[in-house]
């Protein structure tokens, strides 16, 4: 079943290129019309399909992408709704296309949960957005225009969400009385803003695309659209309504990063690779733009040194390879010979390089807690666990007692109580991925006995390559650990 789930992923995946091509030819791809026609197509459809397979082969995406879960289908219907929104205002007979996408948001909203800012994306466009195409400017007085406007569209897209969701939460809410919540609420609830927590959000998120400056021509990418002659650029209002919010629950919900980025690595690969098409256009400063990819270069350094992020490459070699090579990179680009689309492959193989790292190592991830899941789960009684890998929690279910996030234990006497207050036969201790709470290893503590543990090194294969030739040091591996105690 897993081999054919993760078909089925990769081919969904491929859809996703397919869309990457056709959305930058449609919205990103500048529009030059001094160049010979044959000319401008040809390099238009080459850079497409430069973001396309950027995309695919970030190692996020790439990760991501043959996992059995949502966000491979997700990331596909977001594309095309995005695609084909725009549509409603340009085309006349768009009853067909109305219904269409109005089924598209009901499978995007039922896919995933982030589902729904794309709901509230698409909702405030209409509040903004006049329904035949009249000047932009928004008010409040146009605002109640345009929802009169748009009033068939609001009625098209928003019925089902309410068809389908409403009985469903009045059943669970008031005739069943039981709890309706989701993660992200509990996040909002429970969040707690400290620095240690920013500088993973931020990590992640600024440097998403890995290579450092990718991170410059993104935002070159987006000054140039600022300053292009597209009129569907308005169109993309919703999507970066969307890509606002995501960034938002990242914030709030750090251990959804990256995997909740996984849609946004599609429109952040298109930016990335107009900005290279239009670096010779837009008359980049050479000192500057040097002294902004150095400055990203050592900021990545410190970041990623500091946190070894399993998607940044948390490798030594790998983490040193990224870095000399981001360093030679940045001069392509200012070469006098024509090095544009050199600089991209060169990336596009680093990105290879860099994913192909991260799969390998990422196999071995949480597989510790598997294990100790595997042994506890037949045994009768109440388990407490701390991680969040989500495994304990899913396979557990009634039996497993979850540790909430800010409840610090402050030495084992306490922890004891805690435990023997909630009928606790078992706790699972591990030391994998435990950022919001976790146990203390009781070790020698007599009221806990020890009855199974697994270890699991995570070794990079780039660094035991460089450790047999005594190129590094790798004797300091991460061994992620996880010990069952039978609480006495």
């Amino acid at each position: 079943p897993i081999f054919w789930g993760r078909m089925l992923s990769i081919f969904i995946s491929t859809g996703s290129i397919v869309m990457i091509y056709a959305f930058y030819l449609k919205f990103i791809s500048r529009k030059d019309d001094s160049l010979h026609s044959s000319t401008v197509a040809s390099q238009r459809k080459l850079y497409a399909l430069l973001a396309s397979i950027f995309a695919v082969t970030s190692s996020i995406f790439g990760y991501w992408s043959i996992r059995v879960m949502a966000d491979p289908l997700f990331a596909l219907l977001i594309l095309i709704y995005f695609y084909y929104l725009p549509d409603l205002y340009k085309k006349n007979n768009h009853r067909v296309l109305e219904y269409t996408l109005s089924g598209l948001l009901l499978a995007i909203t039922m896919t995933r949960l982030e589902g729904i800012f794309v709901a509230l994306a698409t909702a405030l466009f209409f509040l903004i957005y006049p329904a035949h195409g009249r000047n932009f400017t928004p008010s409040l007085k146009k605002s109640i225009i345009n929802i009169t406007d748009n009033s068939r569209k609001i009625l098209i897209f928003f019925i089902p969400q309410v068809l389908i969701y409403f009985p469903w939460t009045l059943y669970a809410k008031v005739l069943y009385k039981g709890e309706v919540s989701n993660d992200y609420l509990d996040e909002i609830e429970t969040f707690v803003f400290n620095l240690e927590r920013f500088k993973y959000f931020f990590t992640y998120t600024f440097f998403i695309l890995v290579i450092p400056l990718t991170a410059y021509f993104i935002w070159n990418g987006v000054k140039s659209i600022k300053e292009s002659k597209n009129t569907d650029i308005i169109f993309l209002i919703p999507l970066l309504l969307f890509i606002l919010q995501e960034l938002l629950i990242g914030f709030i919900w750090t251990p959804s990063l990256p995997r909740i980025y996984m849609p946004l690595i599609p429109f952040l690969a298109m930016l990335f690779v107009f900005g290279i098409e239009n670096f010779r256009r837009r008359k980049v400063e050479i000192r500057k733009y040097l002294i902004i990819n150095l400055s990203l270069t050592f900021l990545f350094v410190y970041l990623q040194y500091n946190q070894k992020l399993y998607f940044l490459g948390a490798s030594k070699l790998l983490f040193a390879i990224i870095i000399i090579s981001n360093l030679f990179l940045m001069f392509f680009p200012i070469l006098k010979w024509e090095s544009k689309k050199v600089f991209v492959a060169a990336i596009i193989i680093l990105n290879l390089l860099i994913t192909s790292v991260v799969i390998y190592n990422q196999s071995y991830i949480y597989k510790s807690v598997v294990k100790g899941i595997e042994f506890v789960t037949p045994l009768d009684g109440i388990t407490a666990y701390s991680d969040e890998t989500g495994n304990a929690e899913w396979y557990l279910r009634s039996h497993g007692f979850y540790l909430d996030p800010g409840n610090n234990i402050n030495d084992t006497n306490e922890q004891y109580q805690l435990l023997k207050s909630n009928n606790v036969s078992y706790m699972l201790w591990t030391n994998e991925f435990n950022r919001a709470s976790y146990f203390i290893d009781p070790k020698i503590d007599p009221r806990f006995e020890l009855i199974y543990v697994f270890q699991q090194p995570i070794r990079d294969p780039l660094d035991k390559v460089a450790d047999r030739l005594n190129i590094l040091d790798d004797s300091d591996y991460m061994v992620f650990t996880t010990k069952i105690y039978k609480v006495l």
